[in-house]
Formats: structure tokens, C-alpha cells, sequence
């Protein structure tokens, strides 16, 4: 329902028709008396209904002021679903006049405005606010004034223009952004330097020749600019396209690995508009290699524009060689970036032996040569020894969604959800697979940094022994092996040798214990229940000198408790309640870390539905077993009733802002 409007604040910008007809409804006359009342639905009911045959041009004030009071997008919809035509150029007018009186808006009445937009040309005194909008606190208000001011081209230029010199910091960016969209100046160019004056003359030297040679030294420095300016931020997908367009505006060859690295629109309608503004460049390899994989997104059947479009501008970007680059350029490239490397032997170097130190010298290498893989590695690897910012965060994401595929491998029938990168390398992985299929991949260099596997056979793991007993040999970094279905005993019989870098193994049926001597390096076993009550499961781990027991399926904590306390493994992990047998590589519902000889405690809660009590339960059991400081981690449920029924028990702090627990990780 719409609320009642003051005309007041409009009457200065009023032409006189609707002044006239606004002072005959004061007196109680004419056809805007029951708007004036502010009477529930009466500026679309004016619309719809037609009660009394209004002008054009009053009747587009009475609504354009209506729209005000709208707190839905009624008075658009009606407007669309009339063909309201006539009146959408005054319904602007009033926008505007309302916007210049300081008339307060409703929270989506910029992006109502531009259904109305849409139906006719919108005025001149549209083009004087637009301003207020593009620098307007409210991301929603800001995306659709930009597209507004696109829509309008030249027209919305020098109102911009002119509003920027008055305003403050903040709006003057938010202002050159819109500008530098219209093809306009925006703020000042960035100052050129050594690098991205070679780079613009590299990228001459390309639109001229063609030659291959020039290509690493522009990724490169490309690369190295788009770190330096970091990655384009923004509240909305609206404010983001204007963000991207208004970057991309200014043409400047340092932007492009910005531009194409930003993830790309869901429709392909948006992104044949960024596309067309790729084209205004001139050519760039980087650009030429991109747009095809850019095109993968993208598989409507209505999509062929896009594509061709895309193709068009690919191969004018790209294209053979037509002549040898000049010598001295390449001298100077060659002497300003870092000396050439070959990149295959440094990859062979480190999947022989994936060390750190050889871990950076592969993310410089591919630095070098512009591989995304090499600002990946750089970082993750920042993330992980924890001095990376927010948008370094974000970037990493960024880039790992769009080449995770590809930097998985062909290892077969990988989980997507389960695949866990760790400093730019997958490192834990579930795969559902027949066995010749992973036969064939034992030699995948991916395998070479993989330090957990979950395995579950599509047919039958006692078929899996020649893949499994190769790849334990071959994977060098690999540490816990899960074996998830049925058939173990008929696997262990073709695992005939010794492999001492596995130090977690878990298996949900009953492996023989006299094979598990193959795992002389063991610290940690997990198994159910269902196998292996709590002191059976303890006393085994106690005749194989273990770290850690992990126990899944355990429903009462407090008998758990108290076998640990008499045996002599220094570490449990009980997952609790749910299935007595483990079926994925992270718990459902609570686990309890448990230290036998101290009184420190971990009550981590993983995913699935908290029901309420049952950490009260386990913090009983706890506290009766002398476990007088617990630490319990929410990451998935926030504060909340967990946070009060841990509060309750001294001795227990929560943490909201912990992951969940590595149960594999010893």
C-alpha cells in the first residue's frame, strides 16, 4: 500500500497544469482530491482504473510523486502492465523533482524508476540528478543510476561532470567511476612506470607482429600489475558492472588481467556488453587466450551471439605471427623480467619432491611466464601462515573456482565438495572410482602433493589392490588412506608390501590385524563402532602404539571417557550419536577430542542440524571425566543456544569463528 505524499516540497519544479490541479484538490475539487488524502492505492488505482481522464502530464506528476510513498514496485508494475506509455516521461520529471527537493526515497525507488525508464526517453531533468544516485550510500540506488546514465550516453555527461567538483572525497570517486562508464575522463590516469611504459611498447610490438616471443614478458608484467592494483570490489553484481565498465573505459593495459580475472556475469547478455568493451582495446594476447575459456561459462541455447561475438574479438586480439619482434625489445623485456626459466623442469623438480622451498620456486616460475597457478600458490600460501587481508582471501577464491577442474587433474571420480587445497596444492580428496580408472591415473602429477584420500570403490575394493598398491608407492606426500567400502580383506591380500609414509589409515569394515604391520608408521586408526566397541577400539590402539583412536558412531561419552582414562593411548576422537559408521571425510554433529592425561577438551560441531541439550550432555560427561578446560568451536551455528549452554559450565570458551576438525590429520 502506498503512503500519503506531501506535494509541497514538488510544487517548485510543478509545471503549472499540476499546480493548478493540486491547489483545486486542496479545496476539495477535481479529480486529485483522493490522492491528495493519501487515500491507500490511489496512484495506481489513476493508472488502472482510469476513474477520471487525467492529462499526460498531470497524470504522470501524481504518480511519479506517488512513487515516493510506494514501498513495493506496484506503481512500476502497473505501469508496465498498462503500457502507461504517455505519462512515463513526467512520472521522471517528478522523480527528479522529488530527488532536487530532498524528498526521501524508498529503498528500491532508483531501480523502480528504471522500469519506468525503460518505456519512453527520459527527460532532461532526469540527466541533473542522476548524480545523487551514482553517489548515493545504497549499492541498489547506484547500480541502477549508472545503467541510467548509460542508457542516456552524452546526455548524463556534464551534469556528472559538473556535480563531482562540489562533492566530497567519496563521491568524487563514485562519480569518476560513472564517468570513466560514459567514456568520459575519469580520475586522474595513474602514473606511468618503467613497467607499464615496456608494457605498452610490448603490446605495440604485438599489434604489429604477432610474435609469440613477446608473450611472457606482457602476462608477466600484466600479472604483476593486477596485483599491485588488486581485484575490483563492489556490494552488488549492478555495482560491480558499472565498476568493471568504468575500469575498463579507461583502456589501460595494466587493467586487463583485472578485467578478465573478475568473475564474469551469469548471463550471457551482461557479459557480451563486457565483451564489446574488450574489443575497444588494442590487441592483447592475454586477451585472445582468455576470451575462449571465458566462453565455456556460457551454454544457452540463446547464447550463439555472445559466442560470436566473442570468437570475433578473440581471434582480432590474436592471430599469427607476421613478422620477428625487434630484437632490442625483446632484450629489454628479456633483461627486466627475471632470467627465463623452464618451467617443466622446475614442475618435475617438484612433484619428485614437494617441498616449500621448492613449492615458491614453482609459484615464481610461473609468475614469471603469467600462469594464475603462480599467484594461487603465492596466496595460499599467505593465507595459510596467516598475514593475508581480506581481498587476498577473496582473490584466492576467485581463482580457485575458476580453475579447481583444471587444477585437480584427471583424478577420477573426484567429489567437487571434498576437494581441499592447502598453500596452492590439492591436498585431501574423496573419489568414487572403478579401479581400472585408477589404475590409469597413478602416474597423474596431481597425486604427487594429495596427503589425504578417501577411496570408495564404484564396484568392489578387493578389485582396487594393483591401483592402491602402486599409487601407495607413488604418491609422495600421501599420509592418511579412508577406505570406505566393503571388501578390505580381499585388498589387503594384493597390498603385499610396506608403505611407511601412511600414518592414518580408516577403514568402515574390519581389517586384519595382523596386515596393518604393511603401515609400520602408524599414529592414528579410525574405525566404528559397529567393529570395534570403545574398549576394543582403545586396546587395539594400544597394541599398535598409537597417538590417536578415532571412533565413530559413539552414543553415550561418558563410558568412552572412562576406558580412555584406564588404557594408555594418549588421544581420542569420538564422533557422537549419528551412524555407527563414518561416511564422509568431515563429521556430522559433534566430535570430542579428548587428551588422556590433561585436562584440556575439544567439543568441535561439524555440520548437520544442533540439537538443543546434547551439548549440555557433553560437557557433563566431560566435566565428571576431570576435563576441566573444553574448548567448544561452532563454526557452522554461531552463538546462539550452544554458546548459553556452554556458558553454563566454568571452565568451557567458545569459539564462533574456528573450522571443523581435521579428524584425519594427526
Amino acid at each position: 500500500m502506498s503512503e500519503p505524499v506531501d506535494p509541497t516540497p514538488f510544487e517548485p519544479f510543478m509545471p503549472p497544469s499540476v499546480r493548478a490541479l493540486i491547489a483545486e484538490a486542496r479545496a476539495g475539487r477535481g479529480a486529485a482530491v483522493a490522492w491528495l488524502r493519501g487515500d491507500p492505492g490511489t496512484s495506481y488505482a489513476l493508472l488502472r482504473h482510469r476513474p477520471v481522464a487525467l492529462p499526460a502530464e498531470q497524470l504522470g506528476w501524481l504518480v511519479g510523486m506517488g512513487m515516493f510513498g510506494d514501498g513495493s514496485d506496484t506503481i512500476a508494475h502497473v505501469m508496465d502492465w498498462e503500457r502507461a506509455v504517455e505519462p512515463a516521461p513526467f512520472v521522471l520529471s517528478a522523480f527528479a523533482a522529488g530527488l532536487r527537493a530532498g524528498v526521501p526515497t524508498t529503498k528500491r525507488q532508483w531501480k523502480y524508476v528504471e522500469r519506468v525508464a525503460a518505456m519512453a526517453t527520459p527527460p532532461d531533468d532526469l540527466c541533473e540528478v542522476l548524480p545523487i544516485g551514482l553517489a548515493s550510500d545504497q549499492a541498489l540506488a547506484r547500480g541502477a543510476a549508472l545503467r541510467l546514465a548509460q542508457k542516456l550516453g552524452v546526455r548524463a555527461r556534464e551534469p556528472i561532470a559538473r556535480a563531482r567538483e562540489g562533492a566530497d572525497k567519496k563521491a568524487q570517486k563514485r562519480l569518476d567511476e560513472a564517468l570513466a562508464a560514459l567514456g568520459g575522463e575519469a580520475a586522474p590516469a595513474l602514473p606511468e612506470t618503467k613497467a607499464s611504459g615496456l608494457l605498452a611498447r610490448l603490446l605495440d610490438a604485438w599489434a604489429e607482429t604477432r610474435d609469440r616471443a613477446i608473450e611472457p614478458a606482457i602476462a608477466r608484467l600484466g600479472a604483476e600489475a593486477a596485483r599491485q592494483r588488486g581485484v575490483l570490489k563492489a556490494k552488488s553484481k549492478g555495482e560491480l558492472e558499472g565498476a568493471w565498465l568504468a575500469l575498463a573505459a579507461r583502456k589501460d593495459p595494466g587493467d586487463v588481467d583485472r578485467l578478465l580475472g573478475t568473475p564474469w556475469p551469469g548471463a550471457w547478455k551482461t557479459a557480451l556488453v563486457r565483451v564489446e568493451a574488450l574489443a575497444r582495446f588494442g590487441p592483447d594476447p592475454r586477451i585472445a587466450t582468455a576470451l575462449p575459456e571465458i566462453e565455456t561459462q556460457y551454454d544457452s541455447l540463446g547464447s550463439s551471439p555472445f559466442h560470436l561475438r566473442a570468437k570475433y574479438v578473440a581471434a582480432r586480439h590474436g592471430g599469427p605471427k607476421r613478422s620477428d619482434a625487434a630484437a632490442a625489445l625483446l632484450a629489454e623485456a628479456s633483461g627486466d623480467t627475471r632470467p627465463p626459466v623452464d618451467v617443466d623442469a622446475v614442475w618435475r623438480a617438484f612433484r619428485s619432491e614437494p617441498s616449500d622451498e621448492r613449492r615458491q620456486v614453482l609459484a615464481d616460475a610461473l609468475l614469471t611466464v603469467g600462469d594464475p597457478r603462480g599467484e594461487y600458490i603465492a596466496l595460499a600460501t599467505a593465507i595459510a601462515e596467516e598475514r593475508a587481508d581480506a581481498s587476498a582471501h577473496k582473490r584466492a577464491a576467485q581463482l580457485l573456482d575458476a580453475h579447481v577442474d583444471a587444477w585437480t587433474g584427471p583424478l577420477p571420480g573426484a567429489k567437487r565438495s571434498s576437494r581441499q587445497f592447502e598453500r596452492g596444492f590439492l591436498a585431501s580428496v574423496y573419489l568414487k572410482t572403478r579401479a581400472p580408472q585408477l589404475l590409469a591415473s597413478v602416474d597423474a602429477p596431481e597425486w604427487c602433493t594429495v596427503e589425504e584420500l578417501h577411496l570408495e570403490a564404484a564396484d568392489y575394493l578387493g578389485y582396487h589392490g594393483p591401483a592402491l598398491d602402486q599409487l601407495l608407492g607413488k604418491a609422495v606426500s600421501l599420509q592418511t588412506l579412508v577406505l570406505y567400502s566393503f571388501g578390505v580383506e580381499q585388498l589387503v591380500k594384493e597390498l603385499t608390501g610396506s608403505y611407511p609414509r601412511i600414518t592414518a589409515l580408516g577403514e568402515r569394515s574390519s581389517m586384519p590385524e595382523e596386515k596393518l604391520s604393511a603401515f609400520p608408521s602408524l599414529r592414528l586408526v579410525g574405525t566404528s563402532v559397529h567393529w570395534y566397541p570403545p574398549d576394543q577400539a582403545l586396546a587395539l590402539g594400544a597394541r599398535l602404539g598409537l597417538d590417536v583412536v578415532l571412533l565413530f558412531g559413539v552414543q553415550k561419552l561418558a563410558p568412552a571417557l572412562e576406558e580412555l582414562s584406564t588404557g594408555r593411548v594418549p588421544e581420542a576422537r569420538f564422533v557422537l550419536g549419528g551412524p555407527t559408521a563414518f561416511v564422509e571425510p568431515t563429521h556430522e554433529g559433534w566430535c570430542a577430542r579428548v587428551l588422556r592425561d590433561e585436562p584440556r577438551a575439544d567439543l568441535v560441531f561439524g555440520r548437520g542440524r544442533y540439537e538443543k541439550g546434547d551439548l549440555t550432555r557433553h560437557l557433563a560427561a566431560l566435566a565428571a571425566a576431570g576435563k576441566t578446560e573444553v574448548t567448544v568451536t561452532l563454526p557452522r551455528l554461531g552463538a546462539g543456544d550452544a554458546k548459553e549452554e556452554a556458558e553454563a559450565f566454568r571452565g568451557a570458551r567458545v569459539r564462533t569463528d574456528g573450522r571443523p576438525l581435521r579428524l584425519w590429520k594427526v
